[in-house]
């Protein structure tokens, strides 16, 4: 026998299972509208909302207002057993640990607690009273209402956030105000931000007491943070990482720390999907130039033709260097060229020689790749115009350390060998992480990868790239969704590479047990953690 009991026990957790699920959503997309719509226009986000499932709750409660009287009797059973499924998978998830919830934060604590008790007021003042199949068809119903009401509490949270965060912002400005001969490093781009960010601090301590925004803290509110928590009478220089996703944004940043020397580490279709256009990023990107003091010193990377483009203009008003890989090709208007040479990369780390000035210095590094050349050349870069000797830079470069987010290699199952690079994905970062692939002494080489999102109109023809760039030099590609499959297949061609979709973390080991017993594994982009876990055990 059903009882309202039973469906409401059913209903209740159902409804914390998507409650946590949409409160996840918006929190991954910073409670951003511009950058949840990009997230929806995806084949999984598609195939999510408008599941098998999904379609029969709103079509119950079609049916509903035209089934005959004597088989409503029905509909609380047909109620109850879809509640059931949910409450089942839930229990499942918890169970081996994959359920998809927020980071607990005081907002997102509000916005689920808020979102239950709505509903669940509505349901005691409103429906309680009501008969079996009528109570039924309003639980389902404010089931399927729950995003509304989160989306409500998203927006009723916003101002007191709002509050916080700009009273946060205003003591960190008038911290920074106090510090009249404190240098500022800013630092931009689509990719290799934050490494370049670590080396330039790393380097420059050397020479003085330095701070620097921890990890991705890229925003408004992560920098005043970093300010409040770092910056003292001691601190000579503060490096910042600048992040946005349209522009102004990075304006809004450069108004609160005013940098004096900007570094763009290089840019790509990155979140294009944000900007709209790729002229539109090239301009946000520009803006930590545009506000530079003018006595400012702007920093770009010479091996990206954007960068180039930015730097004959930033030349105009400012000092501007640029650093490079190999011997530069005439840059008419360019006598600032820092430029990498003579690289020899062995087990225990690389050397190699910078060219500035027209004289060299000779460098070890423990750390090895392409993307790492360009950061450290950037950091160098920075050291260089801030003073430090070549003996403090060779120093410095001898002990650099990658960060914990950056790519790193690790013992995985069965001996396999992973190359995790999980942290994020870009264009760059994703065609440098296979050139490292493809250098591993390996029988089989298997890349797993989700993709790249929010490259906007860009998407296909990156993926196809990223698909050429795989074709032979790799034996297995695993995609974790079918959202670029398309691309991918068109760009890997028919050559003897294989391209399959699979993102049951079971299943993935199963593949790979069946491969040879020396086995690398590149892990690119942001993977489900169970699937990271399960390779690693």
């Amino acid at each position: 026998m059903i009882t309202k009991t039973i469906i409401l026990g059913l209903w209740l957790i159902s409804l914390l299972k998507n409650t946590l699920f949409h409160t996840y959503l918006w929190q991954l997309k910073e409670y951003r509208f511009d950058r949840l719509t990009p997230h929806l226009k995806l084949k999984t986000s598609r195939r999510m909302f408008f599941s098998p499932l999904f379609l029969i709750k709103w079509l119950l409660l079609i049916v509903f207002f035209i089934m005959p009287i004597e088989l409503r009797n029905w509909f609380p059973f047909l109620v109850a057993l879809i509640f059931l499924i949910e409450a089942l998978d839930f229990l499942r998830r918890i169970l081996i640990r994959q359920i998809v919830r927020p980071q607990f934060t005081l907002r997102t604590i509000e916005i689920v607690s808020s979102s239950l008790f709505l509903i669940s007021l509505a349901i005691w003042l409103f429906v309680s009273q009501l008969n079996l199949w009528t109570f039924a068809f309003c639980l389902l119903l404010f089931e399927r209402l729950m995003p509304i009401a989160i989306l409500f509490q998203v927006f009723l949270t916003k101002l007191p956030v709002s509050l916080a965060q700009k009273r946060k912002v205003k003591i960190a400005k008038e911290k920074l105000e106090q510090l009249p001969n404190l240098k500022i490093v800013g630092v931009t781009g689509s990719y290799g931000k934050t490494s370049t960010k670590d080396f330039i601090a790393q380097i420059l301590a050397k020479k003085y007491k330095v701070a620097k925004t921890e990890g991705t803290n890229n925003t408004k509110i992560g920098i005043s943070q970093n300010i409040i928590e770092k910056i003292n009478q001691d601190i000579e220089i503060f490096v910042v990482e600048m992040g946005a996703y349209k522009k102004g944004e990075i304006t809004d940043l450069c108004q609160l720390v005013q940098p004096q020397i900007a570094v763009i580490t290089g840019i790509n279709e990155q979140h294009l999907a944000l900007f709209g256009s790729l002229k539109n990023l090239i301009e946000a990107k520009y803006e930590i130039i545009g506000n530079l003091p003018k006595d400012g010193i702007a920093i770009l990377n010479g091996n990206n033709r954007y960068c180039l483009e930015m730097a004959k203009k930033a030349s105009k008003s400012f000092k501007t260097i640029l650093y490079k890989r190999g011997k530069p090709r005439k840059l008419p208007g360019f006598t600032n060229v820092i430029w990498l040479d003579s690289i020899s990369e062995k087990q225990e780390g690389t050397a190699f020689k910078i060219n500035s000035d027209g004289k060299y210095l000779s460098l070890k590094t423990s750390l090895k790749g392409e993307s790492n050349f360009d950061n450290f050349l950037g950091a160098i870069a920075v050291a260089k115009e801030l003073g430090l000797t070549d003996i403090q830079i060779k120093e410095a470069v001898s002990q650099l350390q990658s960060n914990d987010r950056a790519m790193k290699s690790i013992q995985g199952i069965k001996k396999m060998t992973l190359i995790d690079d999980t942290f994020s994905s870009n264009p760059n970062g994703f065609l440098a992480a296979i050139k490292i692939l493809e250098k591993v002494e390996s029988q089989t080489k298997v890349v797993i990868t989700p993709g790249i999102i929010e490259l906007g109109s860009a998407s296909p023809r990156i993926h196809q790239e990223i698909g050429q760039a795989l074709r032979g030099k790799v034996d297995l590609v695993i995609l974790t969704n079918d959202n670029f499959l398309d691309d991918f297949q068109k760009g890997m061609g028919r050559g003897k590479t294989r391209l399959i979709v699979e993102n049951n973390p079971k299943k993935i080991k199963e593949i790979l047990a069946k491969e040879s017993p020396k086995i690398t594994v590149l892990l690119e982009g942001r993977l489900p953690v169970n699937l990271i876990q399960a390779l690693k055990q």
